[in-house]
């Protein structure tokens, strides 16, 4: 590639100097001509003429050629494809093998679509200014088809912006907007114009704005937010919150967060506004949807990267090391700038809630500091979105609570339940098989009861989370040692039966508050935790917390399918607590329903581990007489023939129930001999002879589970 530099004013001045010339030669060759003519033409000047007529030409030629490459270094210039010399030279491009002809210059430097955007720039500021061609209603409709679909274009976005200033911008983006507070709104437009042409550039500043370099987005976010007025806060506004649709956790349903911007320029921008204090409070009308950071909180949710940039506080004698309490009091103060988690209509929380997604979703071990920041973030996050006594979020908030969650499910074994945790986040680097996993944010009690309780009212957030759960619990527990008393499993199954019970509980109180069905709820939650637990082959899941999200989502969208888009068909209790009309005696029957499931699933996975011999098991038989267990063992100890341990863990009957509008099986309620069989196994557990970990193995897994109900569900409201 051949860059051909040139003084850009030097060599327009040549051209106009050249022009002059042969304007004045083809002038003074027209009156020698004409004197020549009204004399009788005593001169015979006919070759003279002519070579003069071909040299003007030729000239003109030549000035053409200079002003194609002129034009060819700008376009190049503007369009981002050459940067400008530290002396005010620009250049142009010359591929390999071509030569360098005005042709060729032009052919490879995006001269005319530079071309049309420069006339579109000028376009823009002449309707700003209120030249509006009246009665040319087809000029304007054209240009606003052209500017939006050219707004991706990385060569036109750059052009735009060349040639209208950052203030400019701002300005029009404020003006053409409709919005109250700006003043000077565009004369002659109708107000739909108007809002087309506003609406792309927030797309052509985030087009132009990936192809910048670190330095010329950190300027460019400088001059964006010079001298703010209220006509500039309504300006910044309209170019950071618009959207697109992204799948964050490719759970094949698309979240709407902010366009993709340079994270220099979004982070430069954020840290300016925040700097202006209170002299950013220009309007009182943003104080509920957090005012001056609405727009760029929202273009956050787009920019993980720049997010955690900017959220994130490090300690102030190690630039290296995560300071995660000052992170989530930061966090906390911004958020608290507009009103969060009051009302299931709020972009401001909504925003956060997708801030706090995005970034657990892209945490992992290899991230600088294992991911420190970006839990630190969640943590502040979430714990701030949960602290009321009650809470409401809308769908898409309870649905990214859901995937912040899903990314960390060692962090909610920690949490659900325990007392309030001193720090913010944990380290895993000392925690046995754990320790290549990134940093996990930790959660207040009442923060992870009232987030859970909102992601049980979302069929697709709570089956979500139990796949990813679930999918961690099979990993911890194959991965960790197992010594000859079953210590580590038994401490694996209590903890797990704690976050079962833990969430159940919160599922529930929530359901009390709403006046909702809160068997139905815990039904949806047990269900799909059972499916996830028993019916997906463990997968070779490393260690991050985008994997356990992408499991949930996968979880979600395939054998669980059912859960996620209709919830249980029955409660937990099969309608038992339904009868009960008094509210303790329904949340009873709800909680001990839920405890013997979890107990038996806990005895079939200790069966299916073969954690008992046939030895073992024959006694068990024989003391019982064969009754109790019959129906799970034969006479030997050994398991009934056709007795289907995964599918009796599952809980519900795969196989029956046909949806009339899909050819997917949906779960069906289970037999009435699966369910005496689910019991048998309860009481093979505990007939069998144990010591160690494994004594009052029963018991033990149902207090655990029953325990961290009652702290989830007796939460005040």
């Amino acid at each position: 590639m051949t860059y051909v530099s040139l003084d850009p004013e030097g060599l327009q001045k040549v051209i106009d100097g050249l022009s002059s010339y042969v304007s004045k030669a083809r002038d003074h060759r027209e009156s020698v001509k004409n004197t020549n003519h009204r004399n009788s033409s005593p001169a015979d000047l006919a070759s003279s003429l002519e070579i003069i007529a071909g040299s003007a030409a030729a000239l003109e030629d030549k000035v053409k050629e200079l002003q194609a490459r002129l034009d060819s270094a700008k376009a190049a210039n503007e369009s981002g494809i050459t940067p400008m010399g530290a002396d005010g030279t620009i250049s142009y491009v010359i591929p390999d093998g071509l030569k360098d002809t005005a042709e060729n210059a032009r052919a490879n430097n995006n001269v005319e679509i530079a071309n049309q955007a420069r006339a579109d720039a000028e376009t823009l500021k002449k309707y700003d200014s209120g030249g509006y061609p009246h009665g040319d209603e087809k000029e304007v409709e054209a240009f606003i088809e052209r500017m939006k679909a050219k707004q991706s274009d990385p060569v036109y976005a750059n052009v735009i912006l060349s040639n209208v200033d950052p203030k400019t911008l701002r300005g029009i983006a404020a003006r053409f907007s409709g919005d109250p507070d700006a003043a000077g709104a565009p004369v002659g437009l109708t107000p739909e114009q108007a809002t087309k042409i506003s609406n792309t550039l927030p797309h052509i500043l985030a087009t132009a704005s990936n192809t910048w370099s670190t330095e010329k987005a950190k300027n460019y976010g400088l001059q964006l937010t010079e001298d703010m007025d209220i006509t500039g806060q309504v300006g910044l506004d309209k170019l950071f919150s618009a959207s697109r649709d992204v799948d964050i956790d490719e759970d094949g349903q698309n979240e709407s967060v902010g366009l993709d911007y340079n994270d220099s320029m979004l982070v430069t921008v954020a840290r300016e506004i925040e700097a202006m204090g209170e002299k950013g409070r220009l309007s009182k009308r943003y104080d509920e949807s957090g005012h001056r950071y609405s727009a760029i909180v929202h273009a956050m949710t787009g920019n993980v990267d720049a997010s955690t940039e900017w959220l994130t506080v490090y300690h102030k004698d190690n630039n290296e090391m995560v300071d995660n309490k000052a992170t989530a009091e930061r966090i906390k103060n911004l958020m608290k700038e507009g009103t969060v988690a009051s009302s299931d209509e709020s972009q401001w929380t909504d925003d956060w809630m997708l801030i706090s997604a995005q970034n657990a979703a892209s945490s992992s071990v290899n991230d600088p500091l294992k991911g420190a920041g970006k839990a630190a973030i969640v943590s502040g996050i979430l714990n701030t979105a949960g602290s009321g006594k009650t809470i409401q979020l809308s769908d898409n908030a309870r649905n990214a609570a859901s995937i912040s969650l899903s990314a960390y499910p060692l962090a909610i074994q920690r949490c659900a339940p325990s007392d309030d945790p001193q720090v913010k986040t944990m380290d895993t680097a000392n925690n046995g098989w754990s320790k290549d996993m990134p940093i996990q944010p930790l959660f207040d009690n009442r923060a992870l009861t009232n987030i859970t309780g909102q992601i049980g009212k979302n069929n697709l957030a709570i089956t979500r989370l139990a796949g990813s759960q679930e999918i961690f619990n099979k990993n911890q527990d194959a991965l960790e040692i197992t010594d000859d008393g079953y210590n580590n499993i038994c401490t694996n199954y209590r903890t797990q039966s704690s976050v079962r019970g833990f969430i159940a509980g919160a599922i529930a109180r929530q359901a009390e508050i709403d006046g909702a069905d809160a068997d139905k709820r815990v039904a949806t939650w047990t269900n799909a935790g059972a499916l996830a637990a028993s019916a997906v082959p463990l997968p070779g899941v490393s260690q991050t917390a985008g994997q356990f999200v992408k499991f949930g989502a996968e979880f979600a969208m395939n054998w669980g399918r059912s859960m996620a888009v209709d919830g249980a068909k029955e409660g937990i209790t099969n309608g038992a607590a339904n009868e009960e009309s008094d509210v303790k005696m329904k949340n009873e029957k709800i909680r001990a329903a839920g405890e013997n499931i979890n107990v038996q699933n806990a005895g079939l996975s200790l069966l299916r581990r073969g954690v008992f011999s046939q030895e073992t098991l024959k006694k068990v038989y024989d003391e019982a007489q064969g009754g109790a267990v019959d129906k799970v063992l034969t006479p030997e100890g050994k398991l009934q023939e056709g007795i289907d341990l995964q599918k009796l863990q599952e809980g519900i009957d795969l196989q029956n129930g046909i949806n009339e509008n899909s050819n997917e099986k949906q779960p069906d309620s289970i037999s009435a001999e699966q369910a005496a069989q689910r019991e048998q196994v309860r009481q093979v557990i505990e007939r069998a002879p144990k010591e160690g970990a494994l004594e009052n193995f029963n018991t033990n897994i149902g207090n655990a589970y029953s325990k961290a109900y009652d702290t989830a569900r007796e939460l005040e409201k």
